[in-house]
């Protein structure tokens, strides 16, 4: 332990007291606090008093009291520690710290300064001037390799540092060219062509040829784990036509073909990557550094289309404040002593969180009855007033302007008994899994804690690494409560979520309901016409709540906080950032 986190240490356990403050303590009471030995008890109030942290007046004989004095407050010696060890980049260091030895109040101060102390910089290393921003994120990033991507800000991050060959473009609701700059339809939507951008080149420095995405798609159509392979496999053969030219053979039409390319999941990789460890893309960003806690992504100078305005972007994983609910981040902070106003971006968004029960596992969650007690049970409005945080409406679908005319039926706690007792329920525990993201917990303990005013036994169990394959949990979850957020591709979003085997949905259905979904995803893709295709996927969604298979319970909002100094905001609709857009005005933010 640092010599500034024993003076952390001991003025968070006299937090209350002012500077100057004269109190009583015995060095015994104080080895105490500081879990030392006496004897580095007193060299530790030494070195504190030469640093003019405090004062120490011995007490005359043994064992008697002795008079401590703090000249700073617990805000100012955090403010000194948190600056010092930004410097040094041991932010992890910092909150590690902070949970295992400070209180509540020395928590929250800790993290108000970081974040204070983290955000949009511009530093002046050697004669170059730096633009920085710092983030600290509320989650752990597993793994950057598309295939494997499930987290949304996981997922953002890839859209940074590779491309697709095609993307779609929000605002203008239609799909626009990426590493692939033309393409087309011919037999009637079983062959797509694309033609290649040339000159473009890999962080590595190798240029990018229809080589590479010949391999990413082989390797996603051996991947069956991939959310993605479900929507792949029609693809019967991939032809190179020289370095510049890819041409897709389907076994079957498919007019959304394209779509499927501009997921993220389908992000081209170079034809080494398996033989590589360093992440190697054609994205505007390349990671510069990577460990287990914290990433640091600089701008690609040869990218192939505008370069980042920032220069760097580091991102620090701090996976303790999952467990702090409604905990709101200000992402884009600047230091402390900037006087820029604070500007809060709220956005709704689309998709919402969910129940789903599983039908592959045979037990009480089967019942119809007991589906219905559940369903009777949770009142999602008054879930909504008493946890709020992001939670801003009730779900009646996935997209919330279905929701709104949609009929809400007020649950009853009674109506929910009696479904119970017409169940075969015998008071077996159902298994809750959930995940232990945003306010994953808080939701599941409020829907545990309606559980057992009808009588209800339910087991909360978090999901993680060790149990998220859909195998582990097919045998051993009753229900489990997901969220998915979609992006603002409607249509490829909804169709993954119910075509993907792997995805939050059709690993809990039954086969005759896959089937049915099935024959309905065969209309979508065999159908040109948007209007059409969207009134498929609405059909499906009412499929799965007539089934009782899913219960949706609420649309959440997301609230970013940043200053006015930060520019070229733009907000996707996952509520992040698009890093390549946003620059810092210079003004008095050079740190020297």
């Amino acid at each position: 332990m640092r010599q500034i986190e024993y003076i952390l240490l001991l003025r968070n356990a006299f937090i209350t007291q002012g500077n100057h403050e004269e109190i009583k303590i015995t060095s015994t009471e104080l080895s105490k606090i500081l879990s030392t030995s006496g004897r580095n008890t007193n060299y530790l109030i030494k070195k504190l008093k030469t640093q003019n942290y405090l004062n120490w007046i011995p007490g005359k004989g043994r064992g008697n009291q002795s008079t401590l004095i703090f000249y700073l407050s617990f805000s100012e010696i955090a403010n000194l520690y948190v600056k010092a060890m930004i410097k040094e980049n041991r932010v992890i260091d910092i909150i590690d710290f902070a949970h295992s030895f400070l209180s509540d109040f020395g928590l929250h101060e800790i993290y108000t300064l970081l974040h204070q102390s983290l955000g949009a910089h511009i530093e002046k290393i050697d004669s170059e001037y730096i633009s920085t921003i710092k983030l600290l994120i509320p989650q752990e990033i597993k793994t950057l390799d598309p295939k494997n991507v499930t987290l949304y800000f996981e997922a953002h991050l890839i859209s940074q540092i590779y491309n697709t060959l095609v993307l779609f473009d929000e605002m203008e609701n239609k799909l626009t060219p990426s590493l692939a700059y033309d393409w087309k339809e011919q037999e009637k939507g079983k062959k797509w062509t694309f033609l290649l951008r040339k000159s473009v080149q890999f962080h590595n420095g190798d240029l990018f040829t229809s080589k590479d995405v010949v391999f990413t798609f082989n390797r996603l159509l051996n991947s069956p784990h991939s959310s993605i392979f479900s929507l792949l496999k029609d693809i019967r053969e991939i032809e190179m036509v020289g370095d510049h030219i890819i041409i897709f053979h389907l076994k079957k039409a498919n007019y959304f073909f394209p779509r499927i390319l501009s997921s993220f999941q389908c992000s081209i990789l170079h034809h080494n990557f398996p033989n590589k460890e360093d992440i190697n893309g054609t994205g505007s960003f390349f990671i510069k550094e990577h460990s287990e806690q914290f990433i640091r992504l600089t701008a690609f100078q040869a990218y192939f289309q505008e370069r980042a305005l920032i220069d760097q972007l580091d991102i620090w994983m701090d996976s303790f404040s999952q467990q702090i609910p409604n905990k709101m981040t200000e992402l884009l902070t600047p230091s402390i002593h900037s006087q820029k106003a604070s500007i809060t971006h709220h956005q709704q968004l689309l998709g919402s969180r969910f129940l789903i029960f599983n039908s592959m596992k045979h037990g009480p969650s089967s019942d119809p009855n007991l589906r219905m007690a559940i369903t009777q049970m949770v009142n999602t409005t008054k879930m909504i007033e008493e946890l709020g945080g992001n939670r801003i409406s009730v779900a009646k679908s996935f997209l919330p302007e279905i929701s709104k005319t949609s009929s809400i039926i007020i649950p009853s706690i009674e109506s929910a008994k009696n479904y119970l007792k017409k169940s075969h329920y015998q008071g077996e525990v159902i298994n809750l899994y959930y995940f232990h993201l945003n306010e994953g917990f808080e939701t599941a303990t409020w829907i545990k804690k309606q559980a057992m005013k009808i009588g209800l036994s339910i087991s909360l169990k978090p999901i993680s690494s060790e149990v998220i394959a859909n195998q582990h949990l097919q045998l051993d979850a009753d229900i489990l409560l997901y969220s998915s957020i979609l992006s603002k591709d409607i249509e490829l979003s909804l169709y993954t979520l119910f075509k993907s085997e792997n995805s939050f949905i059709r690993p809990y259905l039954t086969k005759e309901s896959c089937q049915s979904i099935d024959d309905k995803l065969e209309k979508f893709s065999q159908s040109e016409d948007s209007a059409e295709r969207n009134q498929t996927l609405l059909q499906i969604e009412k499929f799965l709540k007539d089934q009782f298979s899913i219960l949706f319970l609420y649309h959440s909002t997301n609230t970013l906080n940043y200053k006015s100094h930060v520019r070229g905001m733009q907000v996707n609709s996952f509520g992040l950032i698009d890093f390549r857009k946003i620059w810092i005005e210079p003004d008095s933010l050079i740190v020297k």
